[in-house]
């Protein structure tokens, strides 16, 4: 479901009082699956009569994750792993009298990242939860979790339709996928470099802008200075988990690129294709191209993503990816 529907079927579960102790949601963990967290969290902490109002302290607290009631637990460091020690702060939160002395929350981002005893300590929560309690797991891997995890969770599936790239970086790729024209290295090396000099920006643009969200939350200390909270292993893997799902985006427009091409050699029909803004364009690149070389530059992609989620080199990856896509066959 995409969403609005999500957060419509949320909404009534909410306000019928039926609130499953747990979510498992499935998504883009800095894109719509957080989104959804965020809108749903303030239909039980909202302070006004009308919820939720988006403009009250409890509002603006979700928003800024800085709700005393809702913990929100992260991968840490470069392991990228939810730990023990977090699940037993986690477990310390969901125990203790709520500060607002009602709902607590606790939100997993990545919740696939719990190691095993961290899975284990955090399914003995979940078999006997305290009141008035719920829990959010996000993940793009819902499969890694522990089955017994799953089965006492509710599980929404938001759609990946819609792919959450910036309208400039959009373009920057398209232009770069436009340009691509068989049987020509030189021009191969130069995308793959255009591509890995985009890459690069999104990961700067990630790193400046979580750096920014600190210095938003800044508290000021006793001597009038603003104090940064977190430290910097955490908003960097913070800020790399952020690069990871733009980068995601990224290879998911490439992939659509491509699978629209298969589609126009295969004789499909144009209201099948995701890119139907660009059907001239996709049109021209179809030309010429036999039925099995579309498809080999779809394994291509697909290929990119499986090395790089193995945490292969973006480097060798991208250019050797981009020499087998400048080849007639």
């Amino acid at each position: 479901m995409n969403l609005d529907e999500a957060f419509d079927y949320l909404r009534r579960v909410f306000e019928s009082s039926k609130v499953a102790q747990a979510y498992i949601v499935e998504g883009d963990l800095r894109g719509n699956a957080q989104q959804l967290t965020e809108r749903t969290l303030p239909l039980l902490f909202c302070e006004a009569t009308s919820k939720p109002c988006g403009r009250c302290r409890a509002c603006h607290q979700i928003k800024q994750h800085t709700h005393p009631d809702v913990l929100w637990v992260e991968p840490q460091k470069k392991s990228r792993i939810i730990s023990i020690d977090q699940v037993r702060e986690l477990q310390q939160l969901i125990f203790q009298t709520a500060f607002a002395g009602g709902w607590k929350a606790c939100v997993l981002v990545g919740a696939d990242r719990l190691n095993q005893s961290a899975s284990n300590a955090f399914l003995k929560t979940l078999e006997e939860p305290p009141e008035k309690s719920v829990f959010f797991l996000l993940t793009d891997s819902p499969q890694s979790l522990l089955p017994t995890i799953i089965s006492r969770c509710q599980y929404i599936s938001l759609s990946t339709d819609e792919i959450a790239i910036r309208d400039e970086w959009r373009e920057e790729l398209r232009d770069i996928l436009a340009g691509h024209v068989a049987n020509n290295p030189t021009l191969a090396i130069a995308n793959a470099e255009r591509m890995l000099r985009l890459l690069k920006k999104m990961k700067a643009v990630a790193i400046d802008e979580e750096y920014e969200r600190a210095e938003n939350r800044a508290v000021v200390d006793e001597s009038g200075k603003k104090k940064v909270t977190e430290e910097d292993d955490t908003l960097d893997a913070r800020a790399e988990a952020q690069y990871r799902e733009w980068r995601k985006s990224v290879l998911r427009l490439m992939l659509s690129w491509h699978r629209d091409i298969l589609l126009l050699v295969c004789g499909s029909e144009h209201e099948l294709l995701i890119n139907d803004d660009q059907t001239a364009l996709l049109a021209a690149k179809a030309q010429g191209i036999s039925q099995s070389k579309a498809l080999a530059n779809v394994r291509i992609i697909e290929d990119i993503n499986r090395r790089i989620e193995e945490n292969l080199a973006e480097g060798p990856v991208i250019n050797f990816a981009f020499q087998r896509l400048g080849r007639n066959a």
